[in-house]
C-alpha cells in the first residue's frame, strides 16, 4: 500500500495499473506529449513505464491541481543509459510556492517510483513557472 498525502489518503498501486486495453493504448488524457512516436517509442520495451507514467498523474495533480503536463522524450546523445522522459509541470503560481509544493511533490514521487525500482532512471518531473517552456514549443497557455 502507497500512501499519498492529501486528498487521496490511501491508494493501492495495484488498483492504479492500468488494465491491457488501456496500456495498449497508452497515456492518459491528462497529458500532452510533445514528441508522442519517440515517447512511445522508448516506452516499448520498458514493461510498466507507461503504468508508472499515469500513475504519476495522480500524484502531481494532488499537488497541482491546476496545472498541465507535457511529456517529452529527451535522448543524451553521448550516453544511451541517460535518455529519459520528463514531466513538465507547467504552473501560473508564484516561484516560491512552486518551489514549495514542487519539493513536497518530490518526497512522495521518490516513494512512488521506488515502486518500480527497474525504472527509476527513465522518468522525472519538473515544475516551470514561467512561459520559457510554452515559448520553446509555441503552445499558448
Amino acid at each position: 500500500m502507497y500512501t499519498f498525502k492529501g486528498v487521496v489518503n490511501k491508494l493501492n498501486i495495484n488498483n492504479l495499473v492500468l488494465n491491457k486495453k488501456a496500456r495498449v493504448e497508452g497515456f492518459r488524457d491528462e497529458f500532452i506529449l510533445v514528441n508522442p512516436n519517440e515517447i512511445k517509442e522508448f516506452c516499448l520495451d520498458k514493461s510498466n513505464l507507461i503504468d508508472l507514467i499515469n500513475i504519476s498523474s495522480y500524484l502531481i495533480y494532488n499537488f497541482f491541481p491546476n496545472s498541465k503536463i507535457y511529456l517529452e522524450y529527451k535522448d543524451d546523445p553521448e550516453y544511451d543509459d541517460f535518455d529519459a522522459i520528463f514531466a513538465y509541470i507547467i504552473n501560473k503560481d508564484s516561484i516560491d510556492e512552486n518551489n514549495n509544493v514542487y519539493n513536497e511533490l518530490l518526497d512522495e514521487f521518490v516513494k512512488l517510483k521506488k515502486v518500480f525500482p527497474s525504472l527509476y532512471s527513465y522518468f522525472y518531473i519538473n515544475v516551470q513557472n514561467d512561459d520559457e517552456f510554452l515559448r520553446k514549443y509555441k503552445m499558448k497557455w
